[in-house]
């Protein structure tokens, strides 16, 4: 009767323990958000270098940018997950951008968002020059910082081999870069 019992003891401790464990693999599965400001790329750049990377900007209302998500997440998987950095362009609340990341399973990439206190024009500048503000945008970087591609849309192709050190495999559709639209007041009263 005393062995019976303290097998019993033993498998619910396993059981207690086990479950706290899970606790704390959800508990790392929890997503880091760092604020992107005017200093940010700069950072970014410094900490890849020495190894080409890709920079994503996407946001949270735009449709395709969602649906993409899940597919960086298997390529993370695929290459290993430390060469790409997430921005998140658009005014949300951390927590909608954390849910749809956790979701999406990207929990453990590097991810910025942006800082309420600069433009948004300023930034996607920072992020590429070239850049209209249109999502998804990806640009991939040299290992020395510098930009040598932008895609429109996700090719999983193309960032394998770039994340491999294959530039010269790459052919991905270069996003031109298109002409700024300036948004002009509308004379509600003309109406």
């Amino acid at each position: 009767m005393m062995r019976a019992v303290q097998v019993r003891r033993a498998f619910c401790l396993a059981l207690v323990l086990g479950g706290f464990a899970g606790v704390s693999v959800r508990a790392q599965q929890a997503v880091t958000l760092q604020r992107f400001d005017a200093s940010s790329m700069a950072q970014i750049i410094k900490a890849h270098r020495g190894k080409p990377f890709i920079v994503h900007a996407w946001g949270v209302t735009c449709a395709p940018c969602i649906v993409e998500l899940p597919r960086w997440a298997a390529l993370l998987r695929e290459a290993g997950g430390s060469q790409v950095v997430f921005v998140q362009v658009e005014a949300a609340p951390n927590e909608r951008v954390e849910r749809v990341l956790a979701r999406a399973g990207l929990a453990r990439a590097e991810h910025w968002v942006l800082s309420p206190d600069d433009s948004a024009e300023a930034l996607h500048d920072q992020i590429d020059p070239q850049w209209q503000g249109e999502l998804p945008h990806t640009v991939l970087m040299t290992a020395e910082g510098q930009r040598a591609a932008r895609l429109d849309h996700m090719a999983p192709a193309a960032l394998r081999a770039w994340l491999a050190g294959r530039s010269g495999d790459i052919r991905p559709p270069v996003v031109a870069p298109a002409p700024r639209r300036h948004i002009m007041p509308v004379d509600s009263k003309a109406h």
